[in-house]
């Protein structure tokens, strides 16, 4: 019999030792390979905010409670400000759709002026799916752009009527923003939103200058020409909230991940420790017929590699199954952990008091890549050989008559 034959042979030859080894492996390799993503996908899935952010400052109620709205008439010395390319007011009505009985989402309905940019409450992008964007011309009509969420969980489509707070709008759009609360987001026409919800002004103003070398002239500006009662956060200020949150949930990823490999490590150690000494005898007869320490090096090297390859199997199916849960508790827990001031964001919490969202572009779109895929692979087999070692030490250290002696 082969030395591969050898080892496969013991590998199922115990079924549910196999399984419950694998389920274990697996688990620290899932759990390893979810941090990773979140980790590696971090960067990336913030990098559609911070093109905007750089030119880009938040108007928001002065103070600390920033639920309320602003007046209007106040906010027109914003047109005086030189260096200003645009301004977007934005006012919010939160609201929860049912997904299916007794499960809800949390959503929000921005009314926004469809002329100018359109952005997310948080200051992110987003892409149309399906259908068309608001216009100029939408100004005035129950017309909206909905999330991929909300859309599936109101089963409507471009040209569909939809019911948002007890008011009909008809879908013109469908979009995508890689996140669960933005995908939950329906946009409609400013003027349509304070007259439907009877909101008087804006919660958010978003103003965007018209260079990124003009961005402080024009927030000292605003500063001087709106006064006390608002606060205006620079790109700044946004960027230093949003990368104490980025910078969170990466170190919360990564010690997962080291957390979860040393585990992993210690668990392959201790299995194949077992097995060794389980077959102890078996190589003690295999040295007093003459096999080589090579052969049985090999043997024991091929056993632990497959356990840890049959567990990067289901590693990924582990990942498959929690890894967005994971990825969703890191985010959750980086932007507590980062303890970003609602009033420095000008996003979540700042638009309507109500928010429970996360610092402007800390949203994880949680995708593999295959060069990933392929380093945890290497890990697990490295996984496999690093656990083999010290057993293996001890079974080539073994005297053939000593080794008899074990049952």
């Amino acid at each position: 019999m082969s030395t591969v034959s050898r080892s496969m042979k013991n590998v199922f030859g115990k079924k549910a030792r196999t399984l419950v080894i694998v389920v274990i492996i697996g688990f620290s390799l899932g759990v390893f390979l979810s941090m990773s993503i979140v980790s590696q996908n971090i960067s990336d899935s913030t990098s559609n905010i911070s093109e905007h952010m750089e030119r880009t400052a938040t108007i928001t109620p002065a103070g600390v409670d920033k639920s309320g709205t602003m007046n209007e008439s106040e906010l027109l010395n914003i047109t005086t400000v030189d260096n200003v390319e645009s301004v977007q007011m934005m006012v919010i009505n939160w609201h929860f759709n049912e997904t299916s009985p007794g499960n809800w989402i949390k959503g929000v309905v921005q009314g926004m002026d469809p002329g100018e940019r359109l952005m997310l409450m948080d200051g992110a992008e987003f892409e149309i799916e399906s259908g068309r964007s608001l216009q100029a011309s939408d100004t005035g009509a129950y017309v909206a752009i909905i999330g991929t969420n909300l859309s599936g969980a109101q089963d409507a489509g471009v040209g569909t009527s939809i019911n948002l707070s007890g008011a009909d709008f008809e879908v013109v759009g469908i979009f995508s923003s890689g996140t669960r609360s933005g995908d939950a987001t329906a946009i409609v026409p400013y003027d349509v939103a304070k007259e439907t919800y009877n909101i008087t002004g804006p919660h958010l103003v978003y103003v965007t200058a018209d260079t990124v070398g003009n961005i402080e002239t024009m927030v000292e500006d605003l500063r001087e020409a709106l006064g006390e009662d608002f606060d205006v956060v620079s790109p700044t200020d946004q960027g230093d909230a949003l990368q104490e949150s980025i910078d969170a949930i990466r170190a919360n990823s990564q010690l997962g991940a080291y957390i979860a490999l040393i585990t992993g490590i210690v668990v392959m150690i201790f299995i194949m420790i077992l097995i060794t000494r389980e077959r102890f005898r078996e190589i003690g007869v295999l040295k007093a017929i003459g096999f080589r320490n090579s052969k049985i090096i090999a043997q024991l090297m091929i056993e632990s590699m497959t356990l840890a390859a049959l567990g990067f199997v289901v590693g990924l199916l582990i990942v498959a199954l929690i890894g967005p849960s994971i990825s969703s508790i890191m985010v959750d827990s980086g932007t507590q952990d980062s303890d970003v001031e609602d009033d420095k964001t000008g996003g979540g919490k700042g638009g309507g008091g109500k928010g429970e969202e996360t610092s402007p572009g800390t949203k994880v779109e949680f995708k593999l890549d295959p060069i990933l895929l392929l380093v945890t692979l290497g890990m697990a087999l490295l996984l496999g050989v690093l656990g083999s070692l010290y057993p293996v030490l001890q079974a080539i250290r073994l005297k053939p008559a000593e080794a008899l002696r074990y049952e």
